[in-house]
């Protein structure tokens, strides 16, 4: 017999598992150079929740970042218009006003003159529970509708009507709209003394003591002057805002940023039926001039402290489906976009 002698070669695969570790970005050292050494943030007025949300989110901002951020109160309108203008860096604001300024002839029936809208960005969206109009008179009270106001008012009576916020605010603008669509001047009742601007608490103290005859208020769920009103006066008379004031408001309002709403029923205790009023939601706002790296840096502070913030103030919301959407034209700022792709917000 003849032997062979063959020399196989076999390849041999050997899988081989490899845990690859990245290296972390570092954190940079805050503040950047070239950011601004200060802020302004403005907030709503004086004891009002707008005003304590700023000075949280203000005081987030300085701890993390290592800026100054001093808070003013204002007013949405004003707080839209200061940053438009290039007066302040931040600001509380309602997407009722983003259709407005993005309007040249709207803004300007406002407040006299054409504003810079571009400067203008939206850094968090719907970060409070929806506003909503409520407009309410006493239980004693003969007065059942707005149009009954009106009446009462051309006949020469002497109201006293109230407004729940600042001059250039929501409360204060609805107000007056909806009393020029029943013909009336606010200017002229202004300087009877039959129409004032203050605070929620001082309205809803004035309308229980009986220094008030109607009040128009833009408020919240769980704001705490109602659950005062709910215990104090809790048979207190609801206006509806229905029919030609509620179309007023929403031929001027296009856009979505205000829109027809109903209180559910207990939303407070004097809501015994379902309410048809007009709701809007709540923003930050900042100037287009701030560098992007600043604004990704301040949302994303925001973001890592929200269970601190909300600690503060219970309604606050970060809800990552909400926060980055844009309305009328405003767009997020690059440095918050930016955050919210990497997050993955951003669908």
């Amino acid at each position: 017999p003849t032997t062979i002698t063959t020399t196989v070669t076999t390849k041999v695969t050997e899988r081989v598992t490899v845990t690859v570790t990245p290296t972390p970005t570092p954190t940079p050292t805050f503040p950047l150079p070239h950011w601004p050494k200060s802020l302004v943030f403005r907030g709503g007025a004086v004891g009002s929740a707008w005003l304590v949300l700023a000075s949280v989110i203000a005081s987030v901002i300085e701890k993390e970042l290592g800026i100054t951020v001093r808070v003013e109160p204002g007013g949405s309108l004003a707080n839209t218009m200061a940053i438009a203008k290039g007066d302040v860096e931040l600001g509380l604001s309602q997407t009722a006003w983003m259709p407005i300024f993005t309007d040249p002839e709207k803004i300007k029936s406002l407040v006299g003159e054409v504003v810079n809208a571009s400067r203008i960005k939206i850094l968090a969206n719907a970060i409070l529970p929806f506003y909503f109009e409520m407009i309410y008179t006493r239980p004693d009270s003969p007065i059942n509708s707005i149009e009954d106001v009106a009446k009462a008012v051309k006949e020469g009576k002497t109201l006293r009507i109230g407004v729940g916020g600042a001059a250039g605010s929501l409360d204060d603008i609805i107000a007056r709209m909806v009393l020029r669509a029943y013909g009336l001047n606010p200017e002229e009742l202004i300087a009877k003394g039959m129409l004032t601007l203050s605070s929620e608490s001082d309205v809803v103290s004035k309308i229980v003591e009986g220094k008030l005859d109607v009040v128009f208020e833009t408020t919240m769920p769980g704001a705490s002057a109602y659950r005062e009103l709910e215990v104090r006066m809790p048979n207190v008379k609801l206006l509806p805002l229905v029919g030609k004031e509620r179309d007023y408001l929403l031929n001027f309002f296009t856009g979505g940023g205000l829109y027809t709403c109903s209180l559910p029923i207990g939303l407070f205790k004097f809501i015994t039926t379902e309410y048809p009023t007009v709701c809007t939601a709540t923003i930050i706002i900042v100037s287009a001039d701030l560098p992007e790296d600043l604004v990704y840096y301040m949302v994303k502070a925001i973001d890592k402290n929200k269970d601190y913030i909300k600690g503060s103030i219970a309604a606050f919301e970060f809800n990552p489906n909400e926060v980055w959407k844009t309305l009328g034209g405003v767009e997020l700022h690059s440095g918050a976009a930016k955050y919210y792709k990497e997050m993955g917000y951003m669908k």
